[in-house]
This record gives structure tokens, sequence and C-alpha cells, in this order.
């Protein structure tokens, strides 16, 4: 199976508060993948660090010739319009 995507030792904090501690796992093509955590657990700044939105502190992050990746932003509850 060819790889979609790789995190090796991938590192994210904001201040003192660290979301991904050297992080390392494998997508292969025809898996399925889900996030699922708590509310700050840093699934967001996962997604955006893989739309390169944001930068991994340190690690290595792969991404696969074909990969494509859609996201859905979140409406932050106090804001109107």
């Amino acid at each position: 199976m060819s790889v979609v995507l790789q995190l090796i030792d991938a590192v994210k904090s904001y201040g003192d508060q660290q979301l991904l501690y050297s992080t390392s796992d494998t997508i292969h093509e025809g898996m399925k993948v889900g996030l699922i955590g708590r509310n700050g657990a840093g699934k967001s700044t996962l997604l955006l660090t893989l739309l390169r939105e944001e930068e991994l502190d340190s690690g290595e992050e792969i991404h696969g010739p074909n990969i494509r990746i859609g996201y859905l932003r979140q409406h932050h509850p106090y804001e109107h319009g």
C-alpha cells in the first residue's frame, strides 16, 4: 500500500500548552481516519498543519503525491454575521 500521509515526531505547542507530543503515524491508501478528542486537544490544529496553514514546531510531515485534504471550518460560537 502506498503512503498517503505520514507524521514523524510531530510537535506543536501554543505557549505552555503542548498539543502534539512527538506524534508519529502513517495513513496508507484505502484507510479511513477519524479524529476524536475533547475540546482543546489539538484536532483542529493538526488539520491546519496538514493543510499547511500552521507549521509544526518540529518533526516531519510527508504528503503523498495525490493527497487532497478537505476541512470544514468551525464557526466561533460568539461571532455573528
